[in-house]
């Protein structure tokens, strides 16, 4: 019984340890289009629209610092 329990634990190490260096790869290419979105955000608050830009350049800024934050544990 421990052996079987043993492998599925591998098998689930080894998905996630492929799911998280192909979404290193992918987060990577990431870094321009929310430096994009952050910079949108800034153009909102200067046309006036301040509660949304502050929205879309602050979440920019924290899913980027969360992502990079991923890419540097995994």
């Amino acid at each position: 019984m421990q052996w079987l329990i043993d492998k599925i634990f591998q098998g689930l190490s080894w998905i996630i340890d492929k799911i998280s260096n192909g979404l290193g790869f992918a987060i990577k290419d990431l870094d321009g289009v929310l430096i994009i979105i952050a910079i949108i955000g800034v153009y909102f608050i200067m046309a006036g629209n301040k509660k949304l830009g502050t929205k879309i350049t602050s979440g920019s800024i924290i899913v980027y610092a969360i992502l990079r934050a991923v890419i540097e544990g995994a």
